[in-house]
């Protein structure tokens, strides 16, 4: 099943994240097909030329959607691994039973877990749009269950997923992302693919969130207003809400609640 499965990764000024996220695919699931990274950093951040992956270098900052457009127009296989340049993909990815939920038709994508630092995020952004539609990250519309290796998988179908997921690789390139958003650009890919499609979460595959940013890195990245309005203003979206009471770290992956 792996051997028809491509892990790609969009990294900018981030080697050291880069060698440790490349490492834990092929520590844990060296079976994959095969691992390709763009690098659209400085010429003097490179990522090194390295034979456990395929490495296509592009003109700088890109941007997340360009350059992850680009990496799916690369991939060979029928389903891809989607993980940023900062995940670490140990045991607990379960890769293999992701790639067994969207082989089983319940979806066309599906996200891990992500663990953090201080444990999993239990809670979410609400949009709200100018006809009143609410769009929820963390509340499920809806409880799957799909058989796998392991048994029973529980499946929660959402508008919205982390940065980190298994597809068909024809459902991702019918999606993209918009290359206008060079920043905050997942919110927008999320929802239009729930809009075409079937995306979920499953709390059985746990995905660690590991940063270690150079000094500048944040400076150069967090400068997101400019795309946040952009996507916002492409939604129509009217409000933004937190759900304090949800928003909370937990150390077991959450299960979602149901929207009522």
């Amino acid at each position: 099943m792996l051997n028809d499965l491509t892990v790609v990764i969009k990294t900018f000024r981030r080697p050291d994240c880069l060698k440790a996220a490349v490492e834990s695919v092929h520590r844990s699931w060296s079976n994959v097909h095969d691992i390709i990274v763009l690098d659209d950093g400085p010429a003097d951040v490179r990522v090194p030329r390295d034979s456990r992956y395929q490495l296509i270098v592009t003109e700088e900052d890109i941007g997340l959607s360009e350059g992850r457009n680009r990496l799916i127009d690369a991939v060979q296989t029928s389903l891809l691994l989607l993980i940023d340049d900062d995940f670490v993909v140990g045991p607990e990815a379960r890769i293999d039973i992701l790639a067994a939920i969207v082989q089983s038709g319940e979806c066309d994508l599906v996200a891990p877990a992500i663990r953090e630092t201080e444990g999993f995020w239990n809670g979410g952004w609400i949009y709200r749009n100018e006809r009143g539609r609410l769009y929820k990250f963390h509340a499920a519309h809806s409880r799957r269950k799909v058989p796998t290796s392991i048994g029973l998988a529980p499946l929660y179908l959402h508008d919205q997923v982390n940065n980190a997921f298994v597809a068909r690789t024809e459902f991702v390139r019918r999606v993209r992302w918009d290359p206008r958003l060079k920043l905050r650009e997942h919110d927008d890919f999320a929802l239009r693919a729930s809009s075409i499609g079937v995306i979920g979460y499953t709390p059985v595959a746990v995905v660690d969130h590991a940063p270690h940013d150079p000094p500048d890195y944040s400076e150069i990245r967090n400068d997101t207003s400019r795309f946040y309005d952009l996507f916002l203003k492409k939604w129509g979206l009217t409000e933004v809400v937190k759900e304090s009471e949800w928003w909370q770290h937990s150390p077991t992956p959450p299960h979602p609640k149901l929207a009522t």
